[in-house]
């Protein structure tokens, strides 16, 4: 027979994951600690238990004088510091789970390959960890989400927009883990991002979307009309281009390591990370996890090709992509 009195006030990290499982979103706030007991609770087990420390001051350490120990730990799981090292802690509460760890490049299929691993593990994305996209009630859902799948999966998915560095700094990389990233024409991928970032810039979504109204003010469009003719949209995709904080150069090398093609073989090696290319991605997906169904998600439309681009333009894109074309040349040299 289950026990019917309430649950202990978590005193571990991984207990106060598991505590997840029970929050109401609706609630909010209020729907988080539910039914606990928090007889002789202090404000250090909070702290050992959301932040796995001793509290940093005699003032933290008997906060528990001025708030209630629900309080408490609500503000504990609300704070900077809990997302911000959400996923290391995470990982770190369920060591016998083996992690799939997906170096996710932009604009090389990562959201397709997640689309089909989605459904088949206990799933972490790593963008939890930004205050600034998540905030904290979709912060506390993704927990409860995730804290339930983990309960079927021996697994964990772990994705993002993440470099391969911030995973190693994470303490997420073991021995037995598997590490894999997919990669693409460096030129290609280039060209796919302005495409992406002119998607978002004429999208007709309402309420405008934050990288739409972002992406607007960086480029100084306050009249779409402007840009309804090809000549205007290549002189934006041009634009575009070459703003290196939209486009980064050697965006495969900088995910992979230093912006280099050899520190990133290095990395690759060290870390003894999977790589594929996506001449073979389909191949891939049914050889690597038995998927046969192909998909397309978070594709562009194609405003611009390369052959709008400008001779001087295309000089740019070769120099800007050199140390990835290295790597990608690597890669498909090696099958």
């Amino acid at each position: 027979m289950s026990n019917s009195g309430p649950s202990h006030a978590p005193t571990t990290m991984r207990e106060t994951f598991n505590q997840f499982r029970f929050y109401r979103r609706e609630l909010e706030g209020a729907g988080l600690f539910i039914d606990v007991d928090f007889s002789h609770c202090t404000a250090r087990q909070v702290f050992y238990a959301c932040h796995g420390r001793a509290p940093g001051s005699l003032h933290e350490a008997l906060a528990h004088e001025r708030f209630t120990p629900r309080e408490l730990f609500v503000a504990a799981v609300s704070s900077g510091e809990f997302q911000n090292k959400l996923v290391a802690r995470f990982l770190a509460a369920y060591p016998e789970k083996r992690r799939l760890i997906f170096v996710h490049i932009p604009k090389c299929a990562g959201s397709d390959v997640s689309t089909h691993l989605f459904g088949r593990y206990a799933s972490l994305n790593t963008k939890i960890v930004d205050q600034t996209i998540t905030n904290i009630p979709e912060l506390h859902g993704a927990i409860k989400d995730i804290s339930l799948e983990i309960l079927v999966s021996d697994q964990i998915y772990v994705h993002g927009h993440t470099h391969l560095q911030t995973y190693v700094d994470w303490g997420a990389l073991r021995y037995d883990d598997d590490v894999f990233t997919t990669i693409r024409r460096p030129v290609d991928l280039i060209i796919s991002q302005v495409n992406y970032v002119l998607t978002r810039i004429f999208s007709d979504e309402s309420p405008i979307p934050h990288d739409t109204h972002g992406w607007r003010e960086e480029f100084k469009i306050t009249n779409l009309h402007d840009y309804r003719d090809a000549p205007a949209v290549r002189r934006l995709a041009s634009t575009i281009l070459r703003n290196n904080g939209v486009v980064p150069e050697n965006v495969i090398c900088r995910y992979i390591g230093d912006g280099t093609y050899k520190n990133s073989v290095e990395r690759l090696a060290i870390h003894n990370v999977e790589i594929t290319n996506l001449e073979n991605y389909h191949l891939w997906l049914k050889e690597r996890w038995g998927i046969s169904t192909f998909t397309r998600m978070n594709e562009s439309k194609k405003f611009i090709s390369l052959n709008d681009f400008n001779d001087e333009d295309q000089k740019y894109l070769a120099h800007t992509t050199h140390e990835d074309q290295k790597l990608y040349d690597r890669n498909c040299s090696r099958g």
